[in-house]
């Protein structure tokens, strides 16, 4: 009998573990949550911001696909909180303890690059721009200066189309208006500004480390590079000459690495002149196209002119007014600029 008890209990034991296993709680569904998300369609789902794990295939599915939010056609992004998350899960028939949220308390959402209606806005524009510019696009950089202001539309992007046109002048380095005009289904609803700055990409001697002052410039710590431009003085005053004339001259003052060098970081033709004793060289050429500035009361006047000497800076030379046609005598400021008295 002690044999027969001992295997009846057995039985009754297996079968209470059986039972019991049977009525084990379902380990919940996680849901780790990203730090941040993109989704490229108007409604932010829950397979945007989410690792689904802990169920099957259809079941991830069905979760992944459920919305959240709605997306702004602009590329600003948007939080979804875990608040919401939970529940929408709870609307779509999941029990609270049947799922469980990780990761941050909010995820940042966005439309991807270039996908937001001012990103696009500002490509059009760009593109215009392009089309206006004088010479080659690569010889340009365009920014964009401000960002874009979105009026309140309500359509799905499919449904806009955009045209750009350009109001102002182009004469680089400027700052250029285009307007951009927002079409819905064919009819024009608004149009937006978009300002942007195009600078000019030119040769520019760069300081390959730091300069000290009073150290003299060489191929070893000065070279050659494409820099974009956005001061219409630097602009002009950058040539070949400038550039060559730089070497052997010592620095003004110290510059960092990567500093554009102008005709101002360094010594003038003067104290090149004082300190070796050899006469500064000629810095405008005969028939060279110059600039003619001249002080009249409070104002600046300038207008074109070409010289007809050579002239080192602070000589008098004689130069012929374009637009006048007189010969006057000025005195050399730089090599592209005489200064003269009417």
């Amino acid at each position: 009998m002690c044999r027969g008890f001992s295997i009846g209990a057995a039985v009754v034991v297996l079968a209470c573990a059986a039972g019991g296993s049977k009525g084990q709680a379902r380990e919940p569904i996680v849901l780790a949550l990203r730090a941040t998300a993109t989704a490229s369609g108007p409604q932010v789902k829950i397979g945007d911001i989410a690792d689904l794990q802990g169920c099957d295939q259809s079941e991830q599915e069905r979760i992944a696909r459920l919305d959240l939010a709605e997306l702004p056609l602009s590329s600003q992004p948007i939080l979804v909180t875990q608040h919401q998350i939970g529940f929408r899960l709870q609307l779509a028939g999941l029990a609270v303890g049947s799922y469980r949220l990780e990761g941050p308390s909010c995820v940042r959402v966005r439309r991807p690059a270039g996908e937001g209606l001012d990103d696009k806005i500002a490509a059009v524009a760009r593109n215009a721009l392009e089309q206006a510019l004088p010479g080659q696009k690569d010889d340009y950089r365009i920014e964009l200066a401000q960002a874009v202001f979105l009026p309140p539309l309500s359509a799905d992007s499919g449904d806009i189309h955009l045209e750009a046109e350009v109001r102002s002048q182009v004469v680089p380095p400027c700052r250029v208006a285009v307007e951009v005009g927002i079409y819905i289904h064919g009819a024009r609803r608004t149009g937006v500004i978009v300002y942007l700055d195009v600078k000019k990409l030119q040769p520019v001697p760069v300081a390959i480390r730091r300069i000290e002052n009073g150290e003299t410039l060489s191929v070893d710590n000065v070279r050659l590079e494409r820099v974009a431009i956005g001061d219409a003085a630097l602009a002009r005053c950058v040539s070949k000459e400038m550039i060559a004339g730089l070497m052997g001259r010592r620095a003004r003052r110290p510059m960092s690495a990567g500093h554009p060098i102008g005709p101002d970081d360094v010594e003038s033709d003067t104290q090149v002149a004082g300190r070796t004793g050899a006469p500064s060289a000629a810095v405008v050429r005969a028939n060279a196209l110059v600039h003619l500035i001249a002080t009249v009361g409070p104002l600046q006047v300038k207008t074109r002119g070409e010289a007809l000497q050579d002239g080192r800076i602070g000589q008098l030379i004689q130069v012929r007014n374009l637009d006048s046609k007189n010969v006057v005598t000025g005195r050399v400021v730089d090599h592209s600029t005489v200064e003269v008295e009417y």
